[in-house]
């Protein structure tokens, strides 16, 4: 199977529209200063509490495997399930399960930061709307297998929260990566 190609934007273009994840990308470029990437070890989540809720953190172990090791507490509130623990790729549909897993190795392996918009519904049929940043960091080896995702709604019904968590890559209207 040919490698999935995809188009790569420069850094500078990285512009979210929501606050929170405005501040978690200027938190992660002052973390990596001058250098491509930021190291794992300077991460301090006590300098993001606030943003922590609605964040995820994975740890890759593999292309396959992408364990979600932080999971906020307001996105388990808003999709109803903790997914602390859980391979991020096993919440996909098994048909879009592939385009995920190769996004997540792109970010991974070129070294690239990702931004996307998920356009979905709560449980009764109400909007939910989120923008989605991922961040990568290096452990000291300087291996690529730490990424924060931030995660900012911009329409959330919240008397109805979101009671299924499997995901389609069809829900992101846009995904972008941006060249580090």
């Amino acid at each position: 199977m040919p490698e999935p190609s995809f188009t790569f934007l420069s850094l500078e273009e990285l512009a979210p529209t929501q606050a929170r994840n405005a501040m978690v990308l200027k938190y992660w470029k002052g973390l990596r200063g001058q250098d491509k990437l930021p190291k794992w070890s300077a991460f301090d989540p006590l300098d993001i509490t606030q943003h922590l809720t609605s964040a995820m953190i994975l740890h890759s172990e593999s292309k396959e495997i992408s364990r979600i090791t932080l999971f906020g507490t307001k996105l388990v509130e808003t999709l109803g399930i903790d997914l602390t623990g859980v391979n991020f790729l096993d919440v996909f549909k098994p048909e879009e399960r592939q385009q995920s897993a190769d996004r997540t190795y792109a970010i991974r392996s070129r070294p690239a930061a990702g931004l996307a918009h998920f356009v979905g519904q709560t449980a009764s049929g109400g909007p939910f709307k989120a923008e989605f940043v991922v961040l990568p960091f290096i452990n000291d080896d300087g291996t690529i297998d730490r990424m924060l995702l931030s995660v900012a709604e911009y329409v959330y019904e919240r008397d109805n929260p979101n009671s299924v968590f499997t995901l389609d890559d069809k829900n992101f209207d846009d995904y972008r990566f941006y060249d580090l």
